[in-house]
């Protein structure tokens, strides 16, 4: 009856996967074709700096060419889990223009967007751009009137809902930010 459903003792399956391994690797082995050589790049250089809750990252290559490129960014965790709550980052896009990105776990309804509200100033609405395993993400422009606005504030309030419905606000300290837009552009 085993024989009948396709059963093979163990021992013979083994065998048969030991043979045709060895015969993988010895037709792959056989079938190699030189590696190509690595690109030469210029070394890299990272600078990392903290402002107070804010930590400013720049990335430039030791060539004559360099483009030094900066990003600010801030991270809120729930201290039980360590889960990212929000991860806040200020650099520029593609185009050299100043924006900013919010990244929120998953689990939120997306249509309403994230509301930004600076020291209970205007609510700044800001729409998600993507969603991936990592969370969900919505970007905007980093105009020097938020760029004041966020500088000369304490705290502000990072607002969005959950797909059960609840708003879920964090607050959010700013301390350090003051220092860390302005080494940005440095």
């Amino acid at each position: 009856m085993q024989r009948a459903l396709g059963f093979v003792h163990p021992a013979r399956l083994a065998g048969v996967a030991i043979a045709l391994c060895a015969g993988l690797i010895v037709s792959s082995s056989s079938a190699q074709t030189p590696a190509p050589k690595p690109e030469v790049s210029a070394p890299k250089r990272t600078e990392t700096v903290v402002y107070d809750n804010w930590t400013v990252t720049c990335n430039d290559t030791l060539s004559k060419d360099a483009k030094r490129t900066c990003a600010a960014n801030l991270r809120i965790v729930n201290n039980k889990t360590q889960q990212n709550l929000l991860v806040w980052e200020i650099g520029n896009d593609a185009a050299g223009k100043p924006t900013f990105a919010l990244r929120v776990p998953l689990g939120i309804l997306t249509r309403p967007g994230i509301v930004l509200t600076v020291a209970g100033g205007k609510p700044h609405k800001i729409d998600f751009v993507l969603c991936d395993p990592q969370g969900c993400e919505a970007a905007g422009a980093f105009d020097n009137a938020l760029s004041r606005e966020l500088g000369a504030a304490s705290e502000a309030t990072v607002t969005f809902v959950a797909t059960t419905g609840q708003a879920i606000a964090l607050k959010v300290p700013l301390k350090g930010i003051a220092e860390a837009v302005p080494a940005l552009r440095d």
